[in-house]
């Protein structure tokens, strides 16, 4: 029996083996398997750049912004339950220490009141943030209803704070 005789009738995802004489074993890929090589490369290259864009997302700093805009937006616009804001202010606070640890150990050179002088002048950065939307385009304003919002949303997480190393 011949080799061709073999492997005649194709094989798996469209790869036929190339019997001739001049190169034996050679693996021709269909337009099929081709065509699922390039899908599956294509989900891959789209999965990567999207966790490199946006994990920024997961920093500390970055929700710790994102927090402190929707405190001060609830804060001169809107009117949350007492319920919701103390879920709020509790998750905004563990958000705060971590933020304020994460600045720690990225860099071992700050003493602890300077971080958290650096974490407080980040968070009156994002305030004046909210406060100039405010000035300038009202609590109408669709950047407001998004902070507003996002105190809702925040207010339903459970964070729990970091368990202690004692």
């Amino acid at each position: 029996m011949q080799r061709a005789d073999v492997v005649a009738g194709g094989g798996f995802y469209g790869v036929q083996q190339n019997a001739s004489a001049t190169h034996p074993g050679f693996v021709a890929v269909k337009a099929g398997g081709w065509l699922a090589i390039g899908l599956i490369g294509a989900y891959v290259l789209f999965e990567v750049t999207h966790l490199q864009r946006f994990a920024y997302r997961m920093e500390p700093d970055y929700i710790l912004d994102e927090l402190v805009r929707a405190d001060r937006a609830v804060t001169l616009c809107g009117s949350p339950p007492d319920a919701e804001r103390q879920k709020f202010l509790h998750n905004l606070s563990i958000v705060r220490e971590r933020a304020q640890s994460a600045l720690l150990s990225s860099d071992p050179s700050l003493s602890p009141e300077s971080g958290r002088a650096q974490v407080a002048l980040k968070i009156e950065a994002a305030a004046s943030t909210v406060d100039d939307v405010v000035a300038g385009e009202g609590c109408t304003s669709a950047k407001v209803w998004r902070w507003i919002k996002l105190h809702e949303v925040r207010a339903r997480l459970n964070i729990q704070a970091a368990a202690s190393s004692d």
